[in-house]
């Protein structure tokens, strides 16, 4: 085999893809390549092509990972996408996962239980915690065994947060109660939760009328 083209990736400049005898056969660092003298032209028996694409590939992909993990917890999802679009092959990125998950850098039940502390450290409601859920590729599973394990502390968190709307008032309009509501609702409580919430206040309900 032949290699027909080294060419660097727009997105990752310090990576290259390699070609052999006209296809992509696999990435790998600029200075892994540089390191094993691969230049367009040169021959690469089938030997060397193998240890290039496993061990060197692999090891490359998980410094990468771990790299990526230096900022903050990822879930597999997260993990792989990033893995992919740094040009990591399948079976390559299968590996550096299952690495990861072996030594417990990755851990979806764990982010799935810091994420419900952090949503009710900052005051959301079940449906913003439901929608970070997705957005991190967490399952259905994982996230309810979350929610087991950590309190969202939902009820009390939007009794706290009405409460601070209603600044001492015992009365209010519908159009006020609407006005607050709307705004429990974008902070991702459920009307059942909102409902509770006002019960628990004891508020009054009046007409616009009786409230001039």
């Amino acid at each position: 085999m032949k290699i027909t083209a080294i060419e660097v990736q727009k997105k990752h400049p310090d990576r290259c893809s390699v070609f052999l005898d006209g296809e992509f056969a696999f990435g790998m660092g600029l200075e892994d390549a540089l390191f094993y003298h691969l230049k367009e032209g040169a021959e690469i028996d089938e030997e060397r092509l193998a240890f290039l694409k496993t061990e060197l590939c692999y090891e490359d992909a998980k410094n990468t990972a771990l790299h990526f993990l230096n900022h903050k917890m990822r879930t597999r999802k997260e993990m792989e996408k990033k893995l992919k679009e740094s040009g990591f092959e399948e079976e390559i990125r299968e590996r550096v996962l299952a690495f990861l998950e072996q030594y417990h850098f990755l851990d979806d039940l764990a982010y799935g239980k810091a994420l419900v502390r952090e949503m009710a450290r900052q005051k959301k409601g079940r449906r913003a915690l439901e929608e970070k859920f997705f957005l991190a590729g967490i399952d259905r599973e994982t996230a309810q065994k979350a929610k087991k394990a950590e309190d969202l502390k939902e009820t009390e968190n939007a009794l706290a947060l009405l409460e601070k709307k209603l600044d001492g008032q015992t009365e209010i309009t519908y159009r006020q109660k609407k006005k607050i509501q709307d705004f429990l609702l974008r902070r991702g409580f459920v009307y059942d939760t909102i409902e509770l919430a006002f019960r628990e206040t004891g508020v009054r309900l009046v007409r616009e009328e009786e409230s001039e």
